[in-house]
């Protein structure tokens, strides 16, 4: 929801929950998450809600993230493509059109920055997609009607996750320190 106007309470239909920590009124907010998510093809995603007024919601796209030793915050990207609405509008889901600062056109940042990448490689379709995290996702307005579902698709990916344990600092054991052999002209004869 967008603070500027009365809420939206809405109630999760399908593939969403209803947070109990957002800011009352409860429903003003719903989630949805999909877990780890293949890094080598896209998987279609999907979550339902239905608002119990007419309003302006806002659609957050945002990966996940982790603590990393030094307890500072390490991304999990989530890569995003052809986000498509069913019961409002939403522009511009592939990310195609180029907007202000470098966003896609009809986005906002959320936090930060996200990546969009243009490389028809790695975009699903088009020649464009979204890398997201937590602290680095993208936003959208939709307008919303009473009593009519919305529907939210899109195409997500990630990446692998680092084992942030392996990153830890140890002594490296002392076969980690052998010494190459000197050159032939300093061997003791």
């Amino acid at each position: 929801n967008t603070g500027k106007d009365a809420m939206v309470v809405m109630k999760a239909v399908k593939g969403c929950e209803v947070v109990s920590w957002a800011a009352p009124p409860l429903g003003s907010r719903v989630t949805a998450s999909t877990g780890d998510l293949p890094a080598d093809r896209w998987a279609p995603f999907s979550f339902t809600f239905m608002p119990e007024s007419d309003g302006v919601v806002r659609l957050t796209l945002m990966g996940r993230n982790q603590l990393g030793p030094d307890r500072a915050l390490v991304p999990i990207w989530t890569y995003m493509d052809k986000v498509e609405a069913e019961g409002a509008v939403l522009v511009n889901g592939g990310f195609e059109e180029p907007g202000p600062k470098g966003l896609p056109a009809g986005w906002e940042p959320h936090v930060s920055m996200p990546l969009i990448l243009r490389d028809g490689g790695m975009a699903a379709e088009g020649r464009c997609c979204a890398k997201t995290w937590h602290n680095g996702g993208l936003s959208q307005l939709l307008k919303v009607r009473a009593g009519q579902a919305v529907t939210i698709r899109c195409l997500v990916r990630g990446e692998p996750v680092l084992n942030l344990s392996a990153l830890e600092p140890r002594t490296p054991p002392a076969a980690d320190f052998v010494p190459p052999d000197p050159p032939a002209n300093l061997r003791e004869m």
